[in-house]
């Protein structure tokens, strides 16, 4: 069962790192060339084996690609080396002048649920987090369309607060494009691009006898 779960687990980091992805491009763009080499070359003098070492070439070239694929990650602030889910660093504190209240921090919580293409995550909040695409974040989305700090969620005059980081494609709650720091409700549903996943968010109270899932457990 063990091994059987690394195996799954190695697959769905393939397709995170879009692996899979690019080795189809890949192919599907050398047949291609190797097609309209094997017409061009002849037409302007050029030998049989000129063909031939195209396409070794461009087989030769596939392991590349994935490695490539596997290690780095093309974003629009460029491309950067990929630390990948297993050596991702923890959740790091993220300095804020909002005036957290440290005894009402202990008295409520959010419950988050994402899923992305690593699948489905659940984490417990009692303090600032910020939603984005960056490996630092405390709720990372792995999705280009996402923002490296996309969203921040906060707890200030005795209730949590949502506001969007200057995102690219925007944040919308329940329905609603953020324009300026807006109150969660007790339930909650974040989107951060047209046709994102939902993020469920499900405020918690230390009173509170029964917790109130934002949505199945990973």
């Amino acid at each position: 069962m063990r091994s059987i779960a690394r195996v799954k687990s190695f697959i769905g980091e393939l397709k995170r790192r879009k692996v899979f992805h690019v080795g189809t491009i890949y192919l599907v763009t050398a047949w291609g060339a190797s097609l309209g080499i094997a017409e061009l070359f002849p037409a302007f003098g050029v030998p049989d084996w000129g063909v031939r070492a195209f396409v070794i070439a461009a087989a030769l070239g596939l392991p590349i690609a994935l490695v490539l694929a596997w290690a780095f990650e093309i974003t629009p602030e460029g491309v950067i080396v990929d630390p990948g889910r297993e050596q991702r660093p923890p959740p790091r504190p993220i300095p804020t002048d909002d005036g957290l209240n440290t005894t009402l921090l202990q008295a409520a919580s959010v419950r988050v649920f994402w899923h992305d293409v690593d699948g489905d995550h659940t984490a417990d909040f009692n303090n600032t987090f910020v939603i984005g695409r960056d490996p630092a974040v405390e709720v990372r989305m792995a999705d280009n369309k996402v923002s490296r700090a996309h969203a921040r969620v906060l707890f200030e005059d005795g209730g949590w607060w949502i506001t969007d980081l200057s995102s690219r494609n925007g944040t919308v709650l329940n329905g609603s494009q953020l324009t300026s720091k807006t109150r969660l409700q007790d339930v909650n549903e974040v989107r951060v691009f047209d046709g994102a996943p939902p993020i469920k968010l499900t405020v918690r109270r230390s009173s509170d006898e029964t917790v109130l899932d934002a949505g199945n457990s990973a």
